[in-house]
């Protein structure tokens, strides 16, 4: 059985504007990098030496994934057992990262959870 009295609805909290609504409210800004803003993070040469040492290994890491040649020169150079059949996908990449953390290309030696030296949070990395 349905009934027959229909439901009050707060018309006057529907038919408010939009400027009426928010008068009273604070509002909120917030912006995409708010790492730049904390007083404890300054753009120090140890920073930028940090973040220089970053796109290095990156910019390695991508030489050695692309070209066999140099891959196989550094793997002679720090003396490496020599590659056994073809590498692919992450066999390929745990060899080159092995590669740059022999030759002392690697960045991240730390177990370190939270913020790194030389990356901010709205760094991209390719």
């Amino acid at each position: 059985m349905v009934s027959s009295h229909r439901k009050l609805v707060k018309e006057r909290a529907l038919s408010k504007s939009k400027q009426e609504r928010s008068v009273g409210k604070k509002k909120r800004h917030v912006k995409a990098s708010h790492a730049s803003e904390d007083e404890d993070t300054t753009f120090t040469p140890e920073w930028n030496d940090c973040c220089k040492n970053i796109t290095d290994a990156l910019r390695w890491y991508k030489k050695l994934w692309k070209d066999k040649r140099l891959w196989d020169k550094f793997s002679n150079q720090h003396k490496m057992s020599p590659e056994q059949g073809i590498c692919r996908g992450l066999a390929l990449d745990g060899r080159v990262a092995n590669i740059l953390k022999v030759s002392g290309k690697w960045v991240n030696t730390i177990n370190q959870i939270g913020r790194f030296s030389g990356i901010k949070i709205s760094d991209e990395y390719h």
